[in-house]
């Protein structure tokens, strides 16, 4: 029941070789001395859940995972979540910095559904109906298409590096009150306060 990392052995049977280019992509796929001193594995960076039936699922990319308030985030489960809203056509969840506040917080790049329009209210409401509290996106990013790599990954990477400050930033912005039980947009003037630790997330 608990997301466990995906290691496969590596011995003379089945060695690692590394992947196209550089050795240096190589670095860190490799753990030593898992289970037993003198031991290999590869790591793949899949992280999988065994249910009760001893069936394995793809839960999360350890590089997708990030920590908030102590607790570990899977941004599949967040934007699984989030897709169930007949309104949204795609989202893509991930990790952003924030400063004077330990951990990532969580934000979610939305493309809507044609002709739908973005219901605030209703997305607070089921947030808060279907995800614990450590788990609800702080920060929201409307956008008319999300960004992939060239293998069709959703782009996480960059939209963190870009954060959520309005200045910088095209896109329609806001932010989780949750004293207020709403998300609101996110002004120059939130963003400061933010900053300036007076609007707490």
């Amino acid at each position: 029941g608990e997301p466990g990392l995906l290691v496969a052995p590596v011995s003379q049977q089945s060695p690692f070789l590394g992947y196209a280019g550089g050795p240096e992509l190589g670095q860190g796929k490799l753990l030593k001395d898992v289970f037993r001193p003198g031991d290999v594995f590869f790591n793949t960076g899949d992280l999988l859940v065994c249910d009760d039936q001893g069936f394995l699922r793809f839960h999360d990319r350890t590089g997708d995972t990030f920590r908030w308030k102590g607790e570990n985030v899977a941004t599949t489960e967040v934007a699984e979540a989030l897709e169930s809203l007949d309104f949204l056509q795609e989202v893509n969840v991930y990790g952003v910095t924030v400063p004077g506040h330990e951990g990532r917080a969580g934000m979610a790049a939305l493309v809507l559904r044609p002709p739908r329009s973005l219901d605030l209210g209703q997305l607070y409401a089921h947030v808060s109906e279907n995800l614990p509290p450590y788990a609800w996106p702080r920060f929201l990013r409307l956008q008319e298409s999300l960004a992939t790599t060239e293998t069709f990954k959703q782009q996480k990477v960059r939209l963190a590096k870009e954060g959520f400050d309005p200045s910088a930033l095209s896109d329609p912005l806001y932010v989780l009150d949750q004293p207020g039980g709403a998300y609101l947009p996110l002004t120059r003037a939130r963003y400061s306060a933010l900053l300036a630790g007076d609007l707490r997330i």
